[in-house]
């Protein structure tokens, strides 16, 4: 690949990145204030919204991986 192309896919994975990690970051704040909420004190309630949380975080981890990639 060359540098200029190279530098093209570096620059959309960093666009994707910040597009995408905006949504996520809203939706875990979400899911944390319905893990506040009374009916959260449902247990299946209370692991469905443990789930969806663990996962947005892992998708963040993946999107804070992607912050290193750098044109080669």
């Amino acid at each position: 690949m060359d540098e200029a192309r190279c530098r093209e896919m570096v620059e959309l994975v960093r666009t994707v990145r910040h597009d995408v990690n905006s949504p996520l970051t809203a939706a875990l704040g979400n899911v944390q204030l319905l893990a506040d909420e009374p009916a959260a004190a449902d247990p299946e309630v209370k692991e469905s919204l443990m789930v969806i949380e663990r996962e947005l975080r892992r998708m963040m981890e993946i999107l804070a991986r992607l912050k290193e990639v750098k044109a080669e």
